[in-house]
């Protein structure tokens, strides 16, 4: 495939789409950008891990994050395609029907499995069973193993050994595999954009609590513009450092919190539905996603040393996808982890310093909900101009 995606599970919706022969404008292979798109996939989520986690603060810009299968699920119904899910708890049962679905010669297979065990990624132990991920698998050789497609780029060859360790290392769905069937019903891309489009801007709005849509954007800007409030779920600069650093991380892997993917994915849409009004859209969207960018630069102290650690840490999330040799994407972790608690142990900010830095990055926060949130209302606001054949 060769592009670069954001997603891991927007890029295995958007295998599929490409294996039952869907294309975007002007019959182009369709793009992680329009994938997100159809599947409703933009959002905001949150969530603190507990201490000792090797991610303190998780944030994603995907609706629905913390569910990839109903993700998808949602994704495919909303399109109509043909999935054939299989799972099983028994590894020879799994092993025999996933070499069978191997076998085809434009196999396009979803797996399950844990990113902890896979060589290329260079996760420490400590990872294992807290990085579930879904990889694309296009065929296998007998001897050699079966050849992984992971965020796009170069398919990997992985031995079925290691493959099996790594759907069996997750505790959920390490069992389940996907494919296309045989049939392929007629898709109607118009209306499968413009609920996508709807989805994704009402997902967006109503959220819940803390942990999804707009909602919990607000909470955890109302939490830093506290500043004490956000010292509940990380009191110590041990904990500090390492959740600002994560929102820096999940806002630069994701180009914007994926905001300019699904501004270039707004853009195709209006072409295969040929509506202006909708084209425009995609300004607002890239707007949002350089201030988000903006956000990721100034999540840690402007200092000489924490801008290190961020280049360090964009050059270890761009591993992957980069294709870096897992011996040097596992040493460049560890010098990552090293020296992010040397950083931590060694900061000792002033408390008004550390509550002003707080403050402004809660207020940049909670600014920009309302920017997202007058956005979602215009997108809708146009979606019901649309008129569909």
């Amino acid at each position: 495939m060769g592009e670069i995606a954001h997603d891991a599970a927007t890029f295995g919706f958007q295998s599929l789409l490409q294996a039952a022969g869907l294309q975007g404008p002007n019959g182009a292979p369709i793009t992680e950008a329009l994938a997100l798109v159809l599947a409703g996939g933009v959002g905001f989520g949150s969530v603190a891990a507990p201490s000792g986690s090797p991610v303190r603060w998780f944030v994603s810009g995907r609706h629905n994050w913390h569910g990839d299968l109903a993700y998808l699920r949602e994704a495919i119904t909303r399109v109509g395609l043909s999935v054939f899910w299989f799972e099983h708890d028994h590894p020879t049962v799994l092993a025999r029907a996933l070499a069978n679905w191997l076998e085809a010669p434009d196999a396009c297979v979803l797996a399950w499995v844990d990113a902890a065990e896979l060589p290329w990624h260079g996760l420490s132990p400590a990872w294992q069973g807290l990085a579930p991920r879904v990889v694309v698998l296009r065929g296998a050789d007998a001897q050699r193993g079966v050849r992984v497609e992971d965020l796009g780029g170069a398919a990997r060859l992985l031995p079925h050994s290691d493959l099996a360790a790594a759907r069996q290392a997750i505790t959920k769905h390490h069992g389940r595999i996907a494919r296309l069937t045989e049939e392929r019903p007629a898709v109607d891309v118009p209306r499968a954009l413009v609920s996508g489009l709807r989805a994704s801007a009402q997902g967006l709005c109503q959220g819940h609590g803390d942990v999804q849509g707009l909602p919990a954007l607000r909470v955890w800007a109302e939490r830093l513009a506290q500043g004490d409030g956000f010292l509940v779920p990380f009191p110590l600069p041990t904990d500090i450092l390492p959740a600002l650093l994560d929102l820096h991380r999940a806002i630069r892997s994701g180009d914007g919190l994926l905001r300019e993917c699904f501004a270039d994915g707004v853009a195709e849409a209006a072409a295969l539905l040929r509506h202006d009004a909708l084209a425009a859209h995609r300004q607002v969207w890239r707007e949002l996603g350089r201030s988000w960018t903006d956000i990721a630069d100034r999540c840690l102290p402007q200092e000489s040393s924490f801008a290190a650690l961020q280049q360090l840490a964009e050059q270890v999330d761009q591993g992957v996808s980069a294709g870096a040799a897992a011996s040097d994407q596992a040493a460049h972790r560890r010098d990552l982890n090293t020296r992010l608690l040397d950083a931590a142990q060694q900061w000792q900010p002033e408390s008004a310093a550390l509550r002003a830095h707080l403050r402004q990055l809660g207020r940049a926060l909670a600014v920009l909900a309302l920017a997202e949130q007058r956005a979602a209302e215009q997108l809708l606001a146009t979606l019901n101009e649309v008129v569909l054949d």
